[in-house]
């Protein structure tokens, strides 16, 4: 029924936006210019990604949909699972980016 057609509509795209999203970073382009080269200003250390950060990100995520699932449940209104989850995981993201530094 309805739910069905708007399940496939969602996952149509996604599946565009990450054709769109892959091509697009396939464009090179030329960065800014490196202010910490000039020894102008501080300039925070560039970490690279781990297989542990990695690890840690995808639960995380998968933590804040479960939670916004949860919590739209408890509301009244799985329906909002999404939207809850697109409030929840700017906040997390937040504190996770203080509690790292």
């Amino acid at each position: 029924g309805g739910q069905g057609l708007l399940t496939a509509g969602m996952a149509a795209d996604n599946i565009a936006m990450c054709a769109y999203l892959s091509v697009l970073m396939l464009i090179p382009a030329v960065g800014p210019s490196d202010p910490c080269v000039d020894g102008m200003q501080e300039c925070e250390i560039e970490y690279q990604p781990t297989k542990a950060s990695i690890a840690c990100a995808i639960a995380t995520s998968l933590i804040v949909l479960r939670g916004s699932q949860m919590f739209a449940t408890f509301v009244g209104q799985p329906n909002l699972s999404l939207g809850f989850a697109c409030i929840f995981a700017p906040c997390v993201a937040l504190v996770a980016r203080g509690m790292s530094k």
